[in-house]
């Protein structure tokens, strides 16, 4: 007989996610086990298996949960706004709410997206492609000059996520400079660096 999910099944799984990318972020993918990841749950192994099939399908969903998030920010209308650089502003702020609790997450994805099948692998990567995207339309919309220089625009772009991809490594949200002044520099500098 087939076990009956639990009203708060969806809920758990969450919790799992959120605890093993520690683990993945920790110790790597080929360096966490099931049982290391259900004994930092606080389950039993086979409590874990009830939720996920294995490590791979964990992983995929850390990245999938990731991803989803950040591409509910750049799909969001209220991220829309007539001024462009409100607008860079609008989906900066988003992002960086996203990255700022999802430190584990984030380097989950950076780091262990070679271990994913090559289905989900395409998967992720088409999501990270369109929050690429929704980032260029706005630069393009600040600089007009950036439609006629695809190259400088892919360029400006990648070295503007690998400011922000990076910050899980540096920044100290405890240290003098605040989150919102963190924001802010960062919109001034890609402003500045649009002209």
């Amino acid at each position: 007989m087939a076990r009956i999910q639990a009203k708060d099944f969806e809920d758990k799984k969450h919790v799992i996610l959120l605890k093993a990318s520690i683990q993945f972020a920790k110790n790597g993918f080929s360096g966490a086990t099931m049982a290391e990841i259900a004994k930092r749950i606080g389950v039993s192994k086979s409590l874990l298996y009830h939720y996920y099939k294995d490590k791979d399908q964990i992983l995929y969903e850390i990245m999938l949960m990731h991803v989803d998030a950040l591409l509910s920010v750049v799909r969001s209308p209220s991220i829309k706004d007539k001024d462009p650089k409100k607008e860079f502003a609008n989906l900066l702020s988003g992002v960086l709410e996203i990255y700022s609790g999802a430190e584990n997450a984030q380097k989950v994805l950076l780091y262990e997206l070679d271990n994913l099948s090559r289905k989900r692998r395409q998967e992720i990567i088409k999501k990270e492609r369109d929050i690429i995207a929704a980032f260029e339309a706005t630069f393009v919309r600040i600089d007009p000059d950036f439609q006629r220089d695809k190259g400088r625009l892919r360029s400006r772009v990648m070295l503007f996520f690998g400011m922000i991809n990076w910050l899980h490594t540096w920044y100290d949200p405890k240290g003098t400079v605040s989150f919102d002044d963190l924001k802010s520099d960062i919109v001034q500098l890609m402003a500045r660096a649009s002209k």
